[in-house]
């Protein structure tokens, strides 16, 4: 009972609060350029996956390995009908897949994930730098 309370949490945390807070945010603050806005919104969606990520960690006792992949998280959960991500959850603002590595080489207890940003290189700076989660080793 316990472990389907902290699911709903999650969901309701990751899958509605964040999102809607997060579209409140961008509307409440100056006008930005549209890189801006798509480098924000990537932030966004690279918190949403780290939400599936982290039910999934919560359903299978770790994070899926890089050889399973993002792709993993859409498969249903152990209690549920949906997977943890949709199809097009795996691809950023610039419709390239996000890059996963578990364990990551920046967070060797969990993962990493980055989108490589507009230019698609990694590295860059400015429009082009990458965007990744800043998950810490547990």
């Amino acid at each position: 009972m316990l472990k389907l309370l902290k699911v709903l949490a999650w969901i309701l945390l990751g899958f509605v609060l964040c999102p809607v807070l997060g579209l409140v945010a961008l509307w409440s603050t100056e006008p930005q350029t549209a890189s801006e806005a798509t480098k924000r919104l990537t932030r966004m969606h690279v918190r949403s996956i780290e939400h599936g990520l982290e039910l999934y960690r919560l359903d299978h006792g770790r994070f899926p390995t890089t050889a399973e992949g993002l792709t993993t998280l859409l498969s249903p959960s152990t209690d549920e009908t949906d997977g943890y991500l949709r199809a097009v959850d795996l691809y950023d603002h610039w419709c390239r897949a996000y890059r996963y590595t578990s364990p990551g080489n920046a967070n060797p207890g969990s993962y990493d994930l980055c989108s490589l940003g507009q230019d698609g290189s990694e590295g860059g700076e400015n429009e082009d730098a990458d965007i990744c989660n800043d998950r810490k080793p547990e």
